[in-house]
């Protein structure tokens, strides 16, 4: 134990001696720290705090604070300061691996960390004093330091703005003038220590680099610069994040998935440095550039829906909560708008599905903008590693993907059944069916106006897509009238088949029925 003295005596007497003494003069507005075991009366006018000497463990530790440069500087040099060092697991002194107070220059307001790594006890001379962890009112001098396993890191932010990154397996003590950043996790807790990146092949993050520095390939990388760092390469499978790059979120989760893409489906991809819109065609796992790619979904009108897929409510009802999604009069909503609107609107009549496949990011990560310099509180949880085996039987991970709505527009084209298809840049092409087609970006089936009714009339003309190339009936009613003034209404049935090496040429007439 040691007795902080205010307003000491003046001269060599700290205290009373026994017996008879005089009341001698008190420094006032100092104070003086007397290490045990000594026993004392106080002079009138003194006040007295007996205080624990701090006795450290090797990932605890102090912070010291020099009040009065010229006391410590002294009280050092007469070996008042009580430091007992650190001993290994054999039982030897680290003494020699310390550095000892008398070698730091001291300076007032100066703070100073004692690590447990080096002292098991220290009691602090006279001008140096403890600082506690909460605030001057709180007795809790003992500081934890933040232990790090493989594969754990923690982020100090120093007073003029710099942050370090520190990894495990480690014990991290921070220098007088930095803070450990904390962040909330999922339990509602504040943690100092946060998990690396586990990525694989289909995962990636999207980062900036905020000041330049040099990768772990030698690469120079500048301020302002994109990377996409994925797991595809060895050196990526494990992501530690570095003072230099800041990581770009969308939503909460920062990594960025792999979309799985069926066979015999696709999905719309639009180029961000030139505008143009590729199909991407599975069998696949696309993960998208996000510096180069962003994923579309094409708006349909109300009118090419049902000439796409006729009395189809559902495909009428998904397109339109497209289009109520578009911004900037665009004709497509990119994935990130339409899962905003989904969250934002709620699930529609159903049609709203997930796939691919989704995985938590449940680690807490030290790069958010909800960062504050504070420390967690101890969690009740057992920390060791664990081998959980359930008493149930476990299925197999399974992944469900339903793509209906998410992917290309396609279209089935039935047997005997053709299609003619043109591009904005005029270029056409039929395809005759059975067939699937994935029609691409800028690319619109032509429309069909045939006659309908007996006798056939232009009133109001059927439109449609699909030309019926074989085995065609086309029932008709023709008026005649004889010779001898006799009205004659004649039924007839054509059956028509479309033939030809140009199948363009079928879809020269709008109307052949008329």
């Amino acid at each position: 134990w040691y007795a902080v003295v205010k307003n000491p005596a003046d001269g060599d007497s700290k205290y009373p001696k026994v017996g008879q003494n005089d009341n001698p003069k008190l420094i006032v507005g100092q104070k003086i720290n007397i290490p045990g075991d000594v026993s004392f009366a106080r002079y009138p006018g003194q006040m007295v705090k007996i205080l624990p000497g701090h006795h450290l463990r090797s990932n605890e530790y102090l912070v010291c604070r020099v009040y009065n440069d010229t006391a410590a500087t002294e009280a050092i040099d007469l070996g008042e300061a009580v430091l007992k060092p650190q001993t290994d697991d054999d039982g030897t002194s680290v003494a020699t691996k310390i550095t000892g107070l008398s070698t730091i220059d001291m300076v007032m307001g100066k703070q100073i960390i004692i690590k447990g790594t080096e002292y098991s006890f220290f009691i602090p001379p006279t001008g140096i004093e403890v600082i506690s962890e909460m605030d001057h009112n709180d007795d809790t001098f003992v500081r934890q330091a933040v232990t790090l396993e493989q594969l754990e890191y923690c982020v100090l932010l120093d007073e003029d703005g710099n942050k370090e990154y520190l990894y495990g397996p480690n014990v991290v003590f921070p220098k007088p003038t930095q803070k450990f950043m904390t962040k909330k996790g999922k339990d509602g807790k504040r943690t100092r220590k946060f998990r690396a990146v586990e990525l694989n092949q289909l995962q990636g993050i999207y980062c900036k680099v905020i000041a330049p520095y040099t990768d772990n390939d030698g690469v120079a990388r500048e301020i302002g610069e994109e990377l996409f760092i994925t797991g595809g390469s060895a050196g990526q499978r494990i992501f530690k994040p570095r003072p230099e790059i800041a990581i770009i979120k969308y939503g909460e989760s920062i990594k960025h998935y792999a979309i799985a893409i069926p066979p015999g489906e696709a999905r719309y991809a639009l180029d961000r440095n030139t505008g143009k819109i590729s199909v991407v065609e599975g069998p696949k796992m696309w993960l998208p550039d996000p510096r180069k790619e962003v994923p579309v979904r094409r708006v349909l009108s109300t009118s090419q829906v049902e000439l796409l897929y006729p009395d189809n409510e559902e495909a009428q009802h998904y397109n339109e909560l497209l289009r109520g999604m578009m911004e900037g009069g665009s004709d497509f909503v990119t994935e990130r708008a339409f899962s905003a609107g989904v969250v934002a609107g709620g699930k529609s009549r159903g049609i709203v599905r997930s796939s691919g496949i989704s995985l938590n990011a449940s680690n807490a990560h030290a790069l958010t903008s909800d960062m504050h310099v504070d420390y967690e509180q101890a969690s009740t949880e057992v920390a060791a590693d664990e081998f959980r085996r359930s008493a149930k039987y476990t299925q197999t991970p399974s992944v469900s993907l339903d793509t209906k709505f998410e992917g290309a527009v396609t279209m089935d084209i039935w047997n005997n059944y053709a299609v003619l298809f043109v591009r904005k840049t005029g270029d056409r092409q039929v395809l005759v069916g059975p067939t699937t087609v994935l029609l691409n970006y800028d690319e619109n089936p032509e429309v069909l106006k045939l006659s309908k009714g007996k006798p056939k009339g232009t009133g109001t003309p059927v439109r449609t897509v699909y030309l019926r190339v074989k085995q065609n009936r086309v029932s008709d009613i023709i008026n005649v009238q004889t010779a001898d003034l006799v009205d004659c209404n004649v039924r007839v049935i054509y059956q028509l088949d479309f033939e030809g090496d140009d199948p363009q040429k079928w879809f020269n007439v709008e109307d052949y029925v008329k």
